[in-house]
């Protein structure tokens, strides 16, 4: 039995590297915190017949392979309609990269659902006119047998159906029907991971701190005060400050709500000023497929309502958290395509992508902490990671039977090698 520190990946994701190993194929079907997470498991166990030495490299290509997809998203013509042109489209896609948060979002697969429902939501933000094909359906299914949130794109999914329909033109039939395909994709999908979670996770789903009482207490006591601090915090204080001026603020709760209402305000008057109906109903529905999932995280993960990122975001080490990419895009996306229609308003498009370039650059700036980090050195765990998936390997060339001990910070996973 070895004992290492690999240090390479998140906590997390050891669970996949250990299902994959233990369960060979059938982990794909496997629970994990009681939903399935097909595509991880899929990618983890394409990994490690892969290569067992390299995983950890592997893993974090992969997931850094899902959300360059994202962005290339944003870069598509289909998108142009949100963001107005090729410029801009690449001034959010650069905006998004630097989110507080994403090295747990890239560093293993037990994140990559907030990657895969990011895709799922840029894909809806295209023109109405869209066309999806077999390999959006596709990937749709993956995603919503990979992320139980899924389900939240339904009310994005019902407005573009209302839209459509509202356009009564000639292939609007055909759009519909398109459209239909993707909503059964989202439903079944959404009823089996229900399933899993329901029957995975009944203990946590009705008792303790996520229980039902647990569940009217948040209601209760911390909504609304609590929900429009995450929101004013993620749709104008990130995207716009960073989170340097925005850690600043959250030490004063008034300031937030100020400010929070102040943007709020100004940004309605940009709106007035550009109103596009099927652009900005289509956009609106984006904000409010995220809210919905906030909310929805609340209820379903355990006392997270008491945790700060759903507040005041008061320690500087909640910026790394996973949680800070919920909302975020969209409120990215939105402020820099509505910014920009309503400067095409005064002045030339050269002015323009100044303004917007500096408010990029002001965000990349405040955000710096985030991403310059101390290069990693640590010898002893590298090598003592290659030791042990020489082990591994011994094991499954031999074909014999015996245990791998992984261990960090205050987790331990034992590996149980069988041949």
């Amino acid at each position: 039995m070895k004992i290492i520190h690999p240090g390479f990946w998140g906590e997390d994701g050891y669970i996949f590297l250990k299902h994959s190993l233990e369960y060979g194929l059938s982990s794909i079907l496997l629970p994990y915190s009681g939903y399935y997470q097909v595509l991880p498991q899929i990618l983890s166990y394409l990994s490690t017949k892969l290569t067992i030495e390299y995983y950890p490299y592997i893993t974090m290509i992969e997931c850094s392979v899902f959300f360059s997809y994202a962005l290339h998203i944003i870069m598509k013509n289909e998108f142009i309609w949100i963001s107005q042109s090729k410029v801009n489209s690449l001034i959010i896609s650069l905006s998004i990269l630097f989110i507080p948060g994403q090295i747990e979002i890239l560093g293993n697969f037990a994140n990559l659902h907030s990657v895969l429902f990011l895709c799922c939501v840029l894909m809806l933000l295209y023109d109405l006119n869209k066309k999806y094909s077999l390999r959006h359906f596709l990937f749709f299914l993956f995603t919503g047998l990979s992320a139980g949130e899924l389900c939240a794109l339904i009310p994005l999914l019902l407005m573009r159906f209302y839209l459509i329909k509202k356009q009564n033109s000639g292939d609007s039939k055909y759009l519909i029907n398109n459209h239909l395909i993707l909503l059964g994709c989202v439903i079944f999908s959404t009823i089996i991971n229900s399933y899993a979670y329901i029957t995975n996770s009944h203990d946590v789903w009705t008792q303790g701190e996520a229980g039902i009482e647990a569940k009217i207490e948040f209601v209760r006591q911390f909504f609304p005060n609590r929900f429009f601090y995450s929101l004013f915090n993620r749709m104008f204080l990130i995207p716009i400050f960073g989170d340097n001026y925005t850690f600043y603020l959250n030490q004063v709760w008034q300031s937030v709500l100020w400010i929070g209402f102040g943007f709020t305000a100004l940004f309605s008057y940009f709106i007035y000023k550009t109103w596009s109906k099927n652009l900005y109903y289509i956009i609106f529905s984006g904000i409010f497929t995220y809210i919905t999932l906030i909310i929805m995280t609340c209820l379903v993960r355990k006392g997270t309502w008491k945790t700060g990122w759903f507040g005041l975001i008061n320690e500087p080490s909640l910026f790394q958290s996973r949680y800070l990419f919920i909302l975020v895009p969209m409120a990215i996306i939105s402020i820099y395509s509505i910014l920009f229609r309503y400067l095409n308003k005064f002045w030339n498009k050269k002015i323009n992508y100044s303004i917007l370039i500096l408010l990029l650059l002001n965000f990349i700036f405040q955000n710096r902490s985030n991403f310059f980090v101390p290069p990693y050195n640590n010898n002893l765990s590298i090598q003592s990671w290659k030791n042990t998936a020489n082990e591994i390997n011994y094991f499954k060339e031999t074909k014999t039977s015996g245990q791998v001990k992984i261990t960090q910070s205050n987790l331990e996973y034992i590996i149980v090698i069988k041949n």
